[in-house]
This record gives C-alpha cells, sequence and structure tokens, in this order.
C-alpha cells in the first residue's frame, strides 16, 4: 500500500478489511504503474463514485462565508 501512495494519480489510499483501496481520477495511469512496476496483484476492482460520494467531496471543502 505504502509504495501506491507515492502516485501522483492517487488521491488517497488505504485498507479495509485486507483490501487495499486508492482513490484515483485516472484509473488508467494507476493501473498502468501498477502492472509496470510488476505489482504483486491477485484481484482488481474498479468503482466509479457514488452521487452521495462526489457531493460530500465537494462541500467538504466549501467554506461557509457570510
Amino acid at each position: 500500500m505504502v509504495h501506491m501512495q507515492t502516485f501522483e494519480e492517487v488521491i488517497r489510499c488505504y485498507e479495509k478489511d485486507g483490501r487495499i483501496y486508492a482513490v484515483t481520477n485516472d484509473t488508467d495511469a494507476v493501473l498502468a504503474k501498477i502492472f509496470g512496476q510488476g505489482m504483486d496483484v491477485k484481484d482488481i476492482f474498479i468503482e466509479q463514485g457514488r452521487l452521495e460520494e462526489v457531493f460530500d467531496h465537494l462541500t467538504s471543502k466549501q467554506k461557509e462565508v457570510i
């Protein structure tokens, strides 16, 4: 997991239930690096963000202006 955190395309990387998750806006570039560096991969699952996650991400960075 530590290695993927160094990829500039990876926004966030974490482990949950024995799986490693990488959040990115450029899946193709991250996959190219994973396979190009010969990382030991057993399973890959690609999931698009849900609308609720996108909304939370966008609104969490905004500050209230009065």
